[in-house]
């Protein structure tokens, strides 16, 4: 949900706009003002918007004629690879291809055989046809251009040139790495594609240079499938037509889920060069002649034309990415034509292939219009086999880096130093990053496109903009999540991986308070409770016995590790030993409503009438998030300093004898343990298991969090701190609890870990 404050609209509208688009910005916006009883024309020209056609039609189930719409980049964003690539070296064609060729129309197959010239090492030609005569005319070509590699089979006419090839020579697959499919199409029932067929062989076999760039491309890791651009006078026409439930239903055979917000992407006119691999899920189901239609000029709703749709969803499946490829003659979006980066092969593959089995509605569902930080992410296939750990972070900007967060890098870097075999990459997920943020992670480089360029094996990805951003995935990807919502995307990359690679890596979900709690009973509840669940993969840490022991008791957490609580290095190396003043420390952070903000206002409040004397000679400091001090109103004797430097915070922990910090949740929190090592005399609260008094003696909890409550607790505070006033006190100790988790240790998770490679 938005801020409610009026004064921050403005610019969350602007950072929504730059980063969900106009329709989802409208939504928001009318959501927020209908809540709040605003009507009139605003919210008359807002809903035109969320409710135009124009978005409508993209997720529009069947058009008039009761075919399927598909979800199809924009022409300006549908990119493909320039061939011939420039200055290409000799050489890169393996022996064995396998060239598969439906020759239905015997009368054009010379011309493409003869083109077949253009494959500069060995490979086998198999030929189909429907007549015994046409197997005789075929043979006849073959000899006069003097192919002797070559096989002829007969196959009765149904399912175009998809069954010849796919059932027909079914068994030839095993027997070659790569194959070529072509066959002599003539698309007899469009005058507008006439120079289809010319198209589609100029691209895959039009030149030796060709067909070498190709297999250049084919060296990058996991390319499964190269297909040429389409021809610009099918954009308007591609979709699922009348073949959606078809596709859906073979897919499924192979345990492939198809939705309609998947992209739709394929090789149209079903030409393209593949690795036998990709397809052979699509193989394996065994198909037959018989599962194909009698052929009656179909020009649409067949199996044929529902396999043609899915070749690319099987070879996702099995692990492999596809490409399209372009010369650029004559193409109306030139700037689409991007140029192979021979020394970064990943940087192009990364920014060519759009993986189609993730859903694109994105930042438009209602989940993600209310809470931002749920707008899914793009993801893409990584090639790249080497290990990677990274960590799912909501920010890095300094301002945003509290207590939690800095436990996250710390863990973080703690695990990668014992990997370090492995690429390292922090994701920030909630606020664009400011090059200050980098000063945590000095040897990092910043990204703001992940292309997987390799230029760099520790790297920050600004993931902030969804509608640009990309997050690749590896086989060998381990991720680190560090609240609620970044393990509920992280489940979500996980099942990607899941589908791109076969399998699931084990990753770390930090949890660092109970968060479903932060939010009223509501879906943003509900969602932060679903990530609760426990499964084999994942590997909980605690941080905290007293959360360990909720969770356990809650949630039936086993197996788990906690962290015991360590003072920041920083903090801890600038205590100093100095005479105690009367200043007392308050962690104030209205922004953060389980820190109670206006209970410890109040209770200051009411501790200061009680005591008019003795308040009058104490400072209070308010730390932890800068706010206009009248808000403080009607509590004297206070300064607002905010968020300071560690060295700064030291400082007057070195000082101060009197903490006040509270924290309605089962974590204890850092402040007021940190107050209470620092020899102050400090004011919390209990919670469920939590009894914060076990921590230290320094620390006095109240069971009610209350203005009076707490009042009482600080007067007792008070008055225990003045016998300190003056006196250096020695640093106090912080309890180690009984707990039944395992001591974390970055040994064993990185260790846990590196057994899970494959």
């Amino acid at each position: 949900m938005w801020n409610n404050n009026c004064g921050s609209l403005l610019n969350q509208g602007v950072t929504s706009l730059r980063t969900t688009g106009v329709r989802v910005t409208a939504s928001r916006t009318l959501r927020y003002l209908r809540t709040r009883g605003v009507g009139g024309r605003v919210l008359k020209a807002l809903d035109k918007v969320v409710q135009s056609p124009e978005w409508d039609n993209s997720y529009k189930l069947v058009s008039d004629d009761g075919t399927v719409p598909g979800r199809r980049p924009h022409a300006t964003n549908d990119f493909s690879i320039k061939i011939p690539i420039e200055d290409l070296a000799a050489g890169g064609v393996p022996d064995g291809i396998a060239v598969i060729i439906h020759a239905y129309y015997v009368q054009t197959a010379a011309d493409i055989i003869r083109l077949l010239r253009n494959i500069p090492s060995k490979h086998f030609l198999y030929l189909s046809t429907t007549t015994d005569a046409d197997k005789e005319a075929l043979d006849n070509i073959c000899r006069d251009e003097g192919i002797s590699d070559f096989e002829i089979r007969v196959f009765a006419n149904r399912g175009r040139d998809i069954a010849p090839k796919l059932v027909g020579f079914n068994d030839v697959y095993a027997k070659h790495e790569f194959f070529l499919h072509l066959h002599t199409k003539k698309s007899p029932h469009s005058g507008a594609l006439a120079g289809w067929r010319d198209y589609l062989l100029r691209h895959l076999v039009g030149s030796e240079e060709v067909v070498r760039s190709i297999f250049k491309i084919f060296e990058t890791q996991n390319i499964g499938v190269i297909f040429p651009q389409h021809l610009p006078e099918l954009r308007g026409i591609l979709n699922w037509g009348y073949d959606y439930e078809a596709a859906k239903d073979i897919l499924s055979r192979a345990g492939v889920c198809l939705t309609k917000d998947n992209i739709l992407e394929f090789p149209s006119g079903s030409m393209f060069w593949g690795r036998s691999a990709a397809i052979r899920a699509l193989l394996n189901l065994n198909l037959s002649f018989a599962n194909f239609p009698e052929e009656a000029g179909q020009v649409d709703g067949t199996l044929a034309h529902a396999i043609e749709r899915t070749f690319l969803f099987f070879a996702e499946a099995a692990g492999y990415r596809w490409v399209k490829i372009s010369d650029g003659l004559e193409y109306p979006w030139p700037e689409t034509v991007v140029k192979y980066d021979v020394e970064r092969p990943e940087h192009t593959i990364q920014k060519v292939h759009r993986p189609l089995r993730q859903t694109h509605a994105g930042s438009e569902l209602a989940l993600a219009r209310v809470n931002p930080e749920l707008r899914p992410l793009t993801l893409a296939i990584s090639g790249n086999l080497k290990p990677r750990l990274t960590l799912l972070l909501p920010s890095i900007n300094p301002r945003s880096v509290f207590g939690g967060a800095r436990t996250a890098i710390d863990l973080f870097k703690e695990v990668g130093k014992r990997l370090a075999d492995f690429d390292l990459r922090v994701v920030c997920l909630d606020a664009s990053v400011e090059t200050e943020g980098l000063n945590f992670l000095p040897d990092f480089a910043l990204q703001q496109e992940d292309g997987g360029r390799g230029d760099s094996d520790k790297v920050v990805v600004d993931a902030f903009n969804r509608r640009t951003g990309v997050v690749t995935v590896r086989a060998n990807d381990y991720f680190i999540s560090t609240a609620w919502w970044s393990e509920f995307l992280r489940r979500e990359i996980s099942e990607f991986q899941h589908v791109s690679f076969g399998r699931q890596t084990k990753s770390v979900y930090l949890i660092q308070d109970y968060e479903p709690n932060f939010s009223q009973w509501s879906s943003r509840w509900a969602m932060a409770e679903s990530t609760y669940k426990f499964p084999e993969t994942l590997i909980p840490i605690i941080n905290s016995e007293e959360l360990y022991e909720f969770l356990e008791t809650r949630y039936g957490l086993k197996g788990g590790f906690y962290i015991p609580y360590s003072i920041n290095r920083e903090v801890g190396g600038g205590l100093q030993s100095k005479k105690k003043e009367r200043i007392m420390l308050c962690y104030g952070r209205p922004s953060v409503t389980r820190n109670c903000f206006e209970v410890l206002l109040d209770a200051l409040f009411v501790w200061q009438q009680s005591n008019p004397v003795l308040a009058s000679q104490w400072e209070i400091i308010s730390l932890g998030e800068e706010f206009p001090v009248n808000w403080t109103h009607p509590v004297q004797n206070i300064r607002v300093r905010g968020k300071v430097s560690l060295t700064e915070y030291a400082h007057l922990l070195s000082r101060a004898s009197a903490g006040i910090s509270l924290m309605v949740s089962p974590h204890p929190s850092y402040p007021p343990l940190e107050m209470a090592l620092s020899g102050l005399i400090t004011v919390s609260n209990n919670y469920d298991n939590k009894i914060i008094g076990r921590r230290s003696p320094n620390l006095i909890g109240v069971d009610q969090v209350t203005p009076s409550s707490v009042a009482l607790a600080i007067e007792q505070a008070v008055d225990r701190a003045e016998r300190n006033v003056g006196k250096s006190i020695p640093n106090s100790l912080i309890e180690e609890l009984p707990c039944r988790g395992e001591r974390y240790g970055a040994d064993v998770i990185a260790s846990s870990l590196r057994t899970d490679l494959v």
